[in-house]
């Protein structure tokens, strides 16, 4: 008994050191957004462009819709107003935000140290904007090298005004 005790009390020390020093694994890429305008007018576009850049030193792959505009299918897009609370989506963002869209077309894309991805999306698409006010809006998206974790994009906020 006093032996078996020795061996589970020398297993765990030997074991434990490993397990207190290993960190989270660093992203593999940073996302950066930002607006066309800071100002825009209620019914306006309200576009924002999203900038993924690989900061990964191994090559990591990436799935990709293919479709030109429409960035809010590689990302998940969320907009506050200034009290914290989420905007309502339009029937259309609702439909992105529960994957009921139809995506036709899709590409595995090789990303090396340094490359960037840059998109774009209109927030109306996404969202009901139709209240005068600031609202902050940021990004995130799944990291493919790191399971169960995402990226979170920098924060910026938009400025919507009455007609």
């Amino acid at each position: 008994m006093n032996y078996l005790l020795h061996c589970v009390t020398l297993v765990c020390c030997l074991t434990l050191p490993s397990v207190v020093s290993a960190s989270p694994k660093k992203a593999a890429f940073t996302i950066e957004i930002g607006a066309a305008q800071s100002v825009v007018k209620i019914g306006k576009p309200l576009e924002i462009s999203i900038r993924l850049r690989s900061v990964s030193q191994q090559d990591f792959l990436l799935v990709e819709v293919n479709n030109t505009g429409r960035a809010e299918l590689n990302y998940q897009v969320s907009a506050k107003r200034a009290d914290g609370s989420s905007l309502a989506g339009t029937r259309y963002g609702e439909r992105v935000k529960k994957h009921e869209i139809d995506i036709l077309s899709q590409k595995i894309q090789t990303v090396h140290m340094g490359d960037e991805i840059k998109e774009e999306t209109d927030l109306n698409k996404l969202f009901v904007f139709d209240k005068p006010g600031t609202y902050t809006i940021e990004v995130t998206r799944v990291d493919p090298t790191n399971t169960g974790s995402a990226v979170a994009s920098n924060s910026i906020k938009v400025r919507v005004n009455s007609e």
